[in-house]
């Protein structure tokens, strides 16, 4: 049977086992893309009218060239542009830091109970947590190390190239170009990103490693498909999300549907998990 159909039946029949379970990782989410959407609004806020401010400044040297302006008038106006652009760069620095501390903590928890979600091989509740916590340090180096060797080339390379943009003055469609190229950079390496992710609860390094390799390599062409399945149901979902908000007439509504996308979320991440845990079965056979 297809490993990615066993994964999904898995997935929910542990739903159907573990409600309670379930119903906190849903809860978990939704801390989790509060913390990640009010980062980015509160910096995204300062970071537009530092722009905006920019913007005026340049408008206001331009329009003053025609008339007299002092060295000091001048030196003022400089002073001021350069002042605006270093608190544009400084928000830009403290939003990632600020992104960055919620991707070590609650997106950590996130993975961590929900690879936990399918060991059911403990009598008790209290013997799994107790189980849970013992292996929380060991599982969260293997977060960090997998975060620092694929979101730190990315931000490095993120955060170059829109400085890079903003010194070069690029008009408003090269600088959405260049937002595309970005994304599609960022896509493959969150693919490999979460592979490292499911691969947490290997109980050596050594096997982390050779999992993930597995993964990337013999069984690519699975969690290739699996991953474009769950980026089209997450877009299907999405998509309401998006129309509802954008309408205050269905704020309402909007809410619902984001409670219904933070569900299928945390099912998709269940589905990944489960999916590439039965994968790996091939390879545990054959040891």
């Amino acid at each position: 049977m297809n490993p990615l159909w066993i994964g999904l039946k898995n997935t929910f029949t542990q739903i159907r086992k573990r409600k309670v379970y379930f119903t906190f990782l849903v809860i978990l989410q939704i801390l989790l893309l509060v913390s990640i959407t009010g980062t980015i609004l509160f910096f995204g806020v300062k970071m537009i009218g530092n722009v905006n401010d920019i913007t005026l400044s340049l408008d206001k040297n331009i329009g003053s060239m025609d008339g007299k302006v002092t060295q000091d008038q001048a030196l003022e106006q400089a002073y001021g542009l350069l002042t605006t652009y270093n608190l544009l760069k400084q928000n830009f620095f403290y939003m990632m830091i600020w992104l960055i501390i919620i991707l070590l903590t609650v997106q950590f928890k996130m993975w961590m109970f929900s690879l936990f979600f399918f060991n059911t091989d403990y009598k008790s509740w209290r013997e799994s947590w107790k189980k849970l916590f013992s292996l929380f340090f060991q599982q969260w180096l293997k977060y960090i190390f997998s975060s620092v060797m694929i979101i730190t080339p990315l931000f490095l390379i993120v955060y170059f190239a829109l400085n890079k943009a903003i010194n070069m003055n690029v008009s408003p469609d090269s600088f959405t170009l260049l937002l595309r190229v970005l994304f599609y950079v960022s896509v493959p390496l969150y693919f490999v990103l979460i592979t490292a992710f499911a691969s947490m609860s290997a109980l050596s390094w050594r096997d982390y490693f050779k999992q993930i390799f597995f993964l990337l390599t013999r069984k690519i062409h699975y969690c290739s498909v699996l991953f474009i399945l769950e980026c089209l149901l997450l877009s299907v979902f999405l998509t309401p999300v998006y129309f509802t908000m954008a309408n205050e007439n269905f704020f309402n509504l909007s809410l619902v549907m984001i409670f219904i996308f933070n569900i299928v979320l945390v099912i998709s991440r269940l589905w990944w998990i489960s999916s590439l845990k039965e994968l790996c079965k091939e390879r545990r056979d054959k040891k």
